[in-house]
């Protein structure tokens, strides 16, 4: 009996394809992240604008997403599905965005509120 190819999918995820493709990317073949970017990327927009208020905001956010697992994929763990850890990258940018919208942004070259030197509050007379 020779060995038989399996073909694990989750949803529309090909987990050996997937593997696959991380494996060659691994070795250096950008064209494999090419073909895993085109695989997801539609999918990954679509995630991020379920959490973001905009469409190029989802658009840069699941760019970023991608950014980050290139240069992660050494550290991505080869026998789990590819994109569920793209995904959860991804979440974490929204994340990372929506606590920049929600932050007062401040001026780098405006001066600090005055502390108080005395630890109390102060008081006016």
């Amino acid at each position: 009996m020779g060995d038989v190819a399996v073909s694990v999918a989750t949803d529309d995820v090909d987990v050996a394809r997937d593997r696959r493709l991380v494996r060659r990317c691994r070795e250096g073949e950008s064209d494999a992240f090419g073909t895993l970017y085109a695989v997801y990327h539609d999918r990954l927009v679509r995630h991020c604008g379920r959490r973001l208020p905009d469409r190029g905001a989802a658009e840069d956010v699941a760019q970023e997403a991608f950014i980050r697992a290139w240069r992660a994929m050494d550290r991505f763990e080869i026998d789990r599905p590819f994109y569920p850890w793209l995904q959860a990258i991804a979440s974490n940018a929204c994340t990372d965005v929506l606590r920049d919208i929600d932050r007062p942004h401040r001026c780098r070259n405006c001066a600090a509120p005055p502390r108080s030197t005395t630890g109390g509050a102060s008081r006016s007379t």
